[in-house]
């Protein structure tokens, strides 16, 4: 029945241009047989691959020969995928996610006169958020928080670690309205992750005028970070993160300065969503 629902879909909005977003999806094959057979271009559009054993990689790279080297092109999610996909299609540009980009926030630094640290996503083993928490704890600072937003499966071993700490806040996510209200009145967001194909926070929390902390091995470090100049580029070690936030501590006047350089870089980038999408539409036209 998918299949059948897939086929009158195609034949209904007749496309140009079918864009497969990852790897790991349904159908893949049946789709790129109805593209071949009704003359429609199909490209991928991918992070950068995260490689956990030998075997992973020996199947993917036959994936990848069967799949990519027939596509029309390849949108990359950074440079580093850019490069790797590059192999298996010359036809890759560097095509990461974007944002909307709001002209006018409502800007609160050091909201309570505190320094107010956030984080937004899973709560997962390679989010790294436990060593988050044990990074902050060991700060002996009073006027600073830590907000963490959102849902998974370390919740509980989160509340344990951070039960008697007041400064302290975890919170499911709700919704955008209720997620901005705190990239407005955060002051540092973080994103410690062992890894991370992207990390599309990052985008929205400079847009937001946030310093940022991030780790080198997500993919947006590479590209919208300079270490020192407006965020902090950093390993997953606990040592690594309460490093830099004991930084943001000690030189306060550094947040502000590192949140409007983020502002400005990031709306005149292509993750600002117009930027981008004028670069989808020549790169299509072109191919």
């Amino acid at each position: 029945k998918k299949k059948i629902f897939i086929n009158s879909l195609i034949e209904k909005f007749k496309p140009d241009f079918v864009i497969f977003g990852g790897y790991k999806l349904k159908f893949t094959s049946f789709i790129i047989n109805i593209c071949n057979v009704n003359g429609i271009k199909f490209l991928f559009w991918l992070e950068k691959i995260y490689f956990k054993n030998a075997l992973k990689k020996f199947l993917l790279n036959l994936y990848f020969k069967l799949y990519l080297k027939k596509s029309s092109g390849i949108l990359a999610v950074g440079k580093e995928a850019q490069k790797f996909y590059k192999k298996y299609n010359k036809n890759t540009i560097n095509f990461h996610y974007s944002i909307k980009i709001k002209k006018k926030i409502n800007k609160n630094f050091f909201h309570k006169k505190k320094i107010n640290f956030l984080y937004v996503g899973q709560f997962i083993e390679r989010k790294n958020i436990l060593n988050l928490l044990r990074a902050f704890r060991s700060i002996n600072h009073e006027n600073v928080t830590l907000t963490l937003i959102g849902e998974g499966g370390l919740k509980s071993k989160m509340n344990l670690l951070s039960d008697d700490d007041k400064r302290i806040k975890i919170l499911n996510f709700k919704n955008d309205k209720f997620l901005k209200k705190y990239y407005e009145n955060s002051d540092v967001f973080i994103l410690p992750s062992k890894y991370d194909g992207w990390g599309v926070v990052i985008m929205e929390a400079m847009s937001y005028k946030c310093a940022v902390i991030v780790t080198n091995s997500s993919g947006v470090s590479n590209e919208f970070i300079k270490n020192n100049y407006n965020g902090k580029i950093i390993g997953t070690t606990v040592l690594d993160i309460m490093q830099s936030i004991k930084y943001y501590i000690n030189y306060k006047n550094k947040i502000i300065s590192h949140g409007r350089i983020n502002k400005l870089k990031i709306s005149k980038s292509d993750a600002n969503s117009e930027i981008a999408a004028n670069k989808l539409k020549k790169f299509l036209y072109n191919i």
